[in-house]
C-alpha cells in the first residue's frame, strides 16, 4: 500500500517539471519565432503577403473596421490606453490586490520591450504609394506597439474583471469592451495604414511571450479561492 502511494507521489512529482519544462520549450520556440520575424523585418520593408493582406482589409474593411471603429481603436492605443493602465493599477492597489496591481503594473514592461524592438529592427512605416495611409506617424513599424498594448494590458483585464465586478451585466459588458480592444487593434492598425500585418503578428507574438509567464507567476502567487485564471 505505501508502495503505490509512493509510486503515484514521484509520478506527480515527475509530472509538474516535465509540465513546466513543456512549457518553457513553447515559449523559447514563440521567441525564436518572434526573432526570426525580427530578423526578417530588419531585411524587408514588407512582405509579398502583407501587401496582399492589407489591400484586402483596406478594400473590405470588415466589422470591426467600418463607422469609425478603427481610428477609435488606434486613437485608444495612445494616451487612454495609458491612463486605464495608471486607474487600473491604482484601483486594484487601493483595494489591496496586490497581485491583480503588480501585474497589470508589469504589463508596461512588454510595451518598453516593443519600443526597444522597434530601434533595433528600424523597419519603415507603410507608405502612400503601396497602401492607403491615414495615420502618419515617424516612429518605426515592427512590432506594432498598439497591438502589445491592447493583448497586454486589456487581455489581463478581460481576464480580472469577474474578480471585481460582481453583477453579470457590467461584468459581461467590460469583457465584451476587452475583447473587442485585443481582437479589433489589429486589423485596425493595418486599416489605418500604420502598420503592416506582420508588424501586428510580431505585436500579438510579443503580447503572448509576456502574458503566458506572468500568468503564471500570478496564478502561482495569488491567494486561494480568488476565482479561475488559466495561463
Amino acid at each position: 500500500m505505501d508502495g503505490g502511494i509512493d509510486t503515484e507521489e514521484e509520478g506527480a512529482a515527475l509530472a509538474r517539471p516535465r509540465s513546466t519544462g513543456f512549457f518553457w520549450l513553447a515559449w523559447l520556440g514563440g521567441l525564436a519565432f518572434l526573432g526570426l520575424l525580427a530578423a526578417l523585418a530588419s531585411h524587408y520593408s514588407y512582405f509579398p503577403a502583407d501587401l496582399r493582406i492589407a489591400h484586402w482589409i483596406q478594400r473590405d474593411g470588415g466589422i470591426l473596421v467600418w463607422g469609425g471603429a478603427a481610428a477609435f481603436l488606434r486613437d485608444l492605443g495612445n494616451l487612454p490606453s495609458t491612463l486605464v493602465w495608471l486607474l487600473a493599477t491604482a484601483g486594484l492597489l487601493l483595494a489591496r490586490r496586490y497581485p491583480e496591481g503588480i501585474l497589470v503594473f508589469s504589463s508596461v514592461l512588454p510595451r518598453l520591450a516593443g519600443g526597444l524592438l522597434k530601434e533595433a529592427v528600424g523597419r519603415p512605416r507603410p507608405t502612400p504609394d503601396l497602401v492607403r495611409v491615414s495615420e502618419h506617424l515617424s516612429s518605426f513599424s515592427f512590432p506594432s506597439g498598439h497591438v502589445v498594448t491592447a493583448l497586454t494590458l486589456f487581455g489581463l483585464l478581460f481576464l480580472l474583471v469577474p474578480m471585481v465586478v460582481r453583477r453579470p451585466l457590467p461584468r459581461l459588458a467590460l469583457q465584451g469592451f476587452c475583447l473587442f480592444v485585443v481582437l479589433g487593434m489589429g486589423p485596425a492598425s493595418v486599416y489605418t495604414g500604420a502598420h503592416w500585418p506582420s508588424d501586428v503578428l510580431g505585436g500579438y507574438v510579443l503580447g503572448v511571450l509576456y502574458l503566458t509567464p506572468a500568468l503564471r507567476c500570478y496564478r502561482w502567487w495569488r491567494p486561494p479561492g480568488e476565482g479561475p485564471i488559466r495561463s
